[in-house]
């Protein structure tokens, strides 16, 4: 297996003035080979965070992966 890694890091939360209990997150997302950064990015929102983490994956990573060899590749932060 290859020594690359996807990183999500929660680095913020908004909160809604208008909805209660509403909050939308930040993330910073690392492609990673090894300890070296190759790629970064920033969304807002889970749905935003999804969709780039599969984006991460169809490009960078094989496509004969299983759901557990996605499992050790991808490593999630949160502020909780």
């Amino acid at each position: 297996m290859e020594s690359k890694k996807i990183i999500i890091k929660e680095v913020d939360q908004y909160k809604s003035q208008n909805f209660r209990n509403k909050t939308i997150s930040e993330y910073i997302i690392y492609l990673m080979d090894g300890d070296v950064k190759l790629e970064a990015f920033t969304e807002i929102g889970t749905k935003a965070k999804n969709e780039r983490v599969q984006m991460i994956l169809l490009s960078s990573f094989p496509t004969t992966f299983t759901n557990e060899d996605y499992r050790d590749v991808i490593e999630e932060i949160t502020n909780n």
